[in-house]
């Protein structure tokens, strides 16, 4: 008989309550599956789409057995980006109400010296960006206590393991106990990662009745490497040289005009570049990227979900996990090379079963792109209808905006503020190791 219920899944009652007060009564397939194999102490992976719960699927069991023995850095979360770091953080203080909770996020852009000092504080939960948990480890050894971990959870697992963090990845696992249950989830979930996990199949599982308890359990949506049906997927041609045009274009458009929109560029330079464009045409919108103080990123999200600005310009920072349900435009500056990547940034419109559009400039170059993704996804994208006339009659002043964007660049050392601040941090972690060195010596006296 297929559980139903939280409680059915073995969930304390003041969990069930908390989740009621939000609305929330029904697990997911994902929670249903995932969360009993966690409370029996198994090594779990989890993979399904964005916004099926798998937060929740991994957040609610280790409050429970943390509610029954709370000591120290119960569980550690690791995940690629500072957006989705932040989320999850929230995630477990909302869920965590029952009880006296200690979260903290370590994220870059933040003071490093200060998270130390909360670190030595030795929260329940720690969630972290493998760069930012490593410049700590490398640098002040002392404040991590990991030696009583029980949990490790590695969300967003293919992104961790992609060239960008594993080695960061592996070198904090260093720093961790051997013995741990860990706990691996993602929305898209590569086979050689599964075969990696020591289990041949997903759709055995969960039904292998002699399956021991300590074995690795992986459970699998089915829908997880695909788009919904609420999603509608087009391109337009356009030439490489003129995409700023057809960008501009698209947003004066009045059939999209007003829409909450979420454009993804390759870079931090053509995220922020696009933005002074816009600004120029009197577009108005924020931005996201890793060059930016983390106040400001936090303040560009705030800005975008409550509406104050329709339009947000991100690199693929914000492709993963950024849950605002009610965006209803992704458009791709660029045709990303991998289809997962693709499928992240589609997956932030239609949500929770809104309709949403995504649209993709196609150059010259992405053919092969395109074919890999439209193989992935199981269907072609609709081409959407340009008049390439009305784009060139805007090509001039458009071009005018993108040169004066170019200049403001410029003339305000775009990138030379992220150089200071990573200066000032390799100063600081110099400074920290000189005093345990001299701490180290034996007195004179």
């Amino acid at each position: 008989m297929a559980l139903t219920t939280f409680s059915d899944l073995g969930l304390d009652t003041w969990l069930v309550d908390t989740l009621s007060t939000m609305a929330i009564d029904c697990p997911t397939e994902i929670q249903e599956h995932c969360i009993p194999a966690i409370l029996q102490g198994r090594n779990v992976l989890g993979g399904a789409k964005t916004g099926s719960g798998k937060t929740a699927a991994f957040a609610l069991p280790i409050l429970q057995t943390l509610s029954e023995d709370p000591y120290g850095v119960y569980a550690l979360v690791i995940t690629p980006t500072r957006e989705l770091a932040l989320q999850i953080t929230q995630q477990f203080e909302v869920l965590g109400t029952g009880i006296d909770l200690d979260v903290m996020t370590v994220v870059g852009g933040l003071e490093l010296m200060q998270q130390v000092k909360e670190l030595a504080r030795r929260p329940h939960i720690v969630v972290a960006t493998p760069g930012r948990l490593l410049d700590v480890i490398r640098t002040n050894p002392e404040v991590i206590h990991f030696k009583r971990l029980r949990y490790l959870v590695l969300d967003e697992v293919d992104e961790l393991l992609s060239n960008a963090f594993v080695d960061s990845v592996h070198e904090v696992f260093q720093a961790l106990p051997k013995k741990r249950q860990t706990l691996v989830f993602s929305a898209t979930m590569p086979q050689w990662i599964i075969d990696r996990f020591s289990l041949p199949s997903a759709a055995t599982s969960h039904s292998n009745e002699d399956d021991r308890s300590d074995a690795p359990f992986v459970h699998v949506c089915q829908s997880e490497q695909t788009t919904v049906s609420t999603l509608s997927q087009q391109f337009i041609l356009t030439p490489s040289r003129a995409r700023h045009a057809y960008l501009y274009h698209l947003l004066t458009q009045d059939t999209l005009r007003g829409m909450l929109t979420i454009i993804f560029v390759p870079t931090c330079r053509d995220c922020e570049q696009l933005r002074l464009m816009l600004r120029e045409l009197e577009i108005r919108c924020t931005a996201i990227h890793s060059k930016m103080r983390q106040k400001d990123r936090v303040s560009s999200i705030n800005r975008f979900k409550s509406s104050t600005v329709k339009v947000l310009l991100a690199t693929d920072v914000a492709s993963r996990g950024l849950d605002i349900p009610s965006v209803q435009l992704v458009i791709n500056y660029n045709v990303p090379l991998y289809p997962a990547v693709y499928i992240h940034r589609v997956g932030r419109t239609a949500r929770a079963g809104r309709y949403g559009m995504a649209i993709s400039m196609v150059t010259e170059d992405d053919a092969p792109s395109v074919l890999r993704i439209e193989e992935r996804i199981g269907r072609q994208l609709d081409q959407y209808p340009v008049e390439e006339k009305k784009v060139m009659d805007k090509f001039r002043q458009v071009n005018r905006a993108k040169g004066n964007s170019a200049v403001q660049m410029y003339t305000a050392k775009f990138g030379e503020r992220d150089l200071i601040y990573k200066l000032k941090e390799r100063r600081q972690g110099r400074a920290a190791r000189s005093v345990r060195a001299l701490s180290a010596k034996p007195s004179a006296l």
